[in-house]
């Protein structure tokens, strides 16, 4: 039996958890008057719908946030150190609407299991970015944007580091089931979108170049941190 797991989002805000709220109060340039607010509301979902994580990084005023979007299969780039997006990654051609943006990026991280008489035999971690959903405006193919959308996908490749990371640690407890992967999914999910609203936020969507700055040395930091669970794409049960 193949299930699947996908990263999906129906509104968060930035909330309590004591590891990111960590990051916001050691952030020396961050600016302290931001509400701390519980999650709003968020769900799961297995295949053959994917949900994945929207993006919107606005060119001069501050995004939507964060929705569902129902994708099936469909052309996507595995996150890759090497390998960074450039504006042709863009692909969407129809312009979203609501607020005027820069860029719009999709992507999400989750997981495939195979399951065969309620054991797992099988179970691989992927961070993916989908051209087809993802839009870019003409007016701001800039530097600067583009490295913002790119910071995006770098915090989905954190989480799912993080998320590989624990499932390690159960397999190496004994713990490995169906069950514990779920719970510890969901929770890493919600941290992720927590993350990804906190950045936009305080970068202002690239704007605030002294925070884009800090976020860029914070991601950068902790990627060579967790580089032992980079290698996530298979994992022997």
């Amino acid at each position: 039996m193949l299930f699947r797991k996908y990263l999906c989002f129906k509104a968060i805000l930035y909330a309590t958890e004591p590891w990111l709220k960590n990051i916001y109060d050691d952030n020396p340039l961050s600016p302290k008057q931001f509400p701390l607010m519980k999650m709003l509301n968020y769900n799961f979902i297995f295949y053959p719908t994917v949900m994945l994580l929207f993006i919107i990084s606005a060119a001069f005023k501050p995004g939507e946030g964060l929705n569902k979007i129902p994708v099936n299969s469909e052309p996507a780039i595995c996150w890759d150190e090497q390998r960074k997006l450039d504006w042709s990654d863009f692909k969407a051609t129809r312009k979203p609407t609501g607020k005027i943006a820069a860029a719009i990026s999709t992507c999400g991280f989750g997981f495939e299991a195979t399951e065969e008489n309620h054991r797992l035999v099988s179970l691989q971690v992927f961070v993916k970015f989908y051209p087809e959903k993802s839009w870019k405006n003409p007016a701001h193919q800039t530097e600067a944007v583009l490295a913002h959308e790119q910071l995006h996908f770098d915090i989905t490749e954190l989480m799912g580091r993080k998320f590989f990371q624990e499932i390690l640690d159960m397999k190496q407890k004994g713990k490995l089931s169906r069950r514990n992967i779920k719970k510890v999914y969901e929770r890493i999910e919600k941290e992720h979108g927590e993350l990804q609203v906190l950045y936009d936020k305080q970068t202002n969507h690239s704007l605030n170049t002294k925070l884009q700055s800090w976020w860029d040395q914070y991601l950068a930091s902790q990627l060579i941190k967790t580089a032992s669970f980079s290698n996530y794409h298979k994992l022997p049960i």
